[in-house]
């Protein structure tokens, strides 16, 4: 099954350190707008002080950066204002600006305004955790587990560009349907290793290169640095680690997108 299923998963070493995560989930709080705005004062500062203005120089600035003009909703003020605010709980010292260019898609990795993350981060810990903690299990269900983490359109849409997520979406049927009901696994209680990266990291490395599929044609589309992840699942009758690659944390959970080279426009 794991050939039929994620055939094009592969071997590779990511490394265990998570270099920054952005969350999606909404929040929200009152504002006053007492100080002078400034884009480079820490998203803090500027959720506690200029909620309101910060917010709709967010919308301008994604809409400049995406290149189209978009009607701002109240739908839309309040989910931006939401991945603003959860945005900011992982990285509270993050100048405003800086978390906006990287929530919206216009920081390259490595650049001096990419906010970054500690190691130790808390966070980071728990969104690692609470993958570990699903293969740990002692009655892992696997087929049980993966049609758990099938991702919606708005998790897959907040990684890659909307018509490859609506493409994906239409691949999934199968793949999480038929296939994944046809699956057979070992009956023993597999081991597993999981290694941790993020969607840049796979952009501004040779992680990609080194998978196997097709993972170096869509790493240019990544639209956000959000965690990523392999699982390596060793049972005893199978000679050799049996690879997941695919799993992102987006929208406060983890999903599994196999082989997203798939939605691509052939």
């Amino acid at each position: 099954m794991f050939k039929k299923l994620f055939s094009a998963f592969g071997h590779v070493a990511l490394g265990l350190s998570v270099v920054s995560a952005v969350l999606s989930t909404p929040s929200f709080a009152a504002s006053s707008e007492k100080r002078t705005f400034d884009p480079q004062l820490t998203c803090t500062q500027m959720l506690r002080d200029h909620a309101e203005k910060g917010v709709f120089w967010a919308l301008g600035f994604r809409a400049h950066a995406q290149g189209n003009v978009e009607y701002v909703s109240r739908d839309a003020y309040s989910l931006t204002l939401g991945e603003i605010r959860t945005a900011c709980t992982v990285l509270p010292e993050a100048k405003f600006s800086a978390l906006v260019m990287q929530l919206y898609g216009a920081v390259q990795p490595g650049s001096s305004d990419e906010p970054e993350l500690g190691s130790t981060s808390d966070d980071i810990s728990i969104i690692k955790q609470s993958l570990t903690d699903m293969f740990a299990a002692p009655d892992l269900d696997l087929v049980a587990l993966l049609r758990e983490l099938r991702p919606e359109l708005a998790d897959i849409s907040a990684v890659f560009p909307q018509e490859m997520a609506q493409n994906l979406m239409e691949e999934f049927v199968e793949a999480f349907g038929p296939s994944l009901d046809d699956a057979e696994f070992p009956s023993e209680q597999p081991t597993f290793s999981i290694n941790f990266s993020t969607t840049f990291g796979l952009k501004s490395s040779s992680f990609a290169k080194d998978m196997s599929g097709s993972y170096e044609n869509i790493v240019d589309l990544f639209l956000r640095d959000v965690p990523f992840a392999q699982v390596q699942m060793y049972y005893p009758t199978i000679g050799k680690p049996q690879d997941i690659d695919g799993f992102y944390f987006v929208n406060n959970h983890w999903v599994v997108i196999p082989r997203p080279w798939r939605g691509l426009n052939q």
